[in-house]
């Protein structure tokens, strides 16, 4: 490889590494509870997804926060725990500590071409899902505020959204 080409492809390789860097950048986290989170829910009870599923009567319509793994399958979202899983919708405007949207699309790519899941706290309430979520008008648990995202975005995670950011 003659010396110019090779200088073309290194600065083409080094652009392209300061490209994924700058667009896959993941903002921290404000700890919870934040003032997004308190001001959709103030106090609110701890339940598991299995409560979720297995005591609906208990649990109602009540806001409730929840520990769990998000999955993103094909924009179908859920929530999984203990071996229960719920299908899950998100309310609008979407409600988060700051930095949680962002890390939760780019680990679990919600809203992108890939599939991904993370662990998550997040409150809510087990209602009618709305549009224009997957399961609209099934019974499933709304978010009204993402409070942690506790998977941190791999490097292919960090690659996929920024091309996703691209296109």
């Amino acid at each position: 490889m003659n010396k110019p080409l090779r200088w073309t492809a290194v600065f083409a390789l080094l652009s392209i590494v300061v490209v994924v860097l700058l667009l896959s950048h993941v903002p921290s986290q404000e700890p919870p509870p934040c003032h997004a989170c308190l001001s959709a829910s103030g106090e609110v009870p701890q339940a598991s997804v299995c409560d979720l599923v297995n005591h609906r009567q208990q649990v109602g319509s009540k806001v409730v926060r929840v520990n769990g793994t998000f999955r993103n399958d094909a924009s179908q979202l859920y929530l999984r725990d203990g071996g229960c899983s719920v299908a899950v919708g998100i309310t609008e405007p979407k409600l988060g500590c700051g930095g949680t949207w962002r890390k939760l699309q780019m680990v679990s790519g919600l809203g992108t071409w890939y599939d991904g899941d993370a662990a998550v706290t997040m409150t809510g309430s087990m209602s009618r899902i709305a549009e224009p979520n997957w399961f609209a008008s099934e019974d499933g648990f709304t978010i009204l505020c993402l409070e942690q995202v506790r998977t941190g975005p791999t490097l292919r995670e960090k690659i996929n959204f920024s091309i996703h950011r691209l296109f």
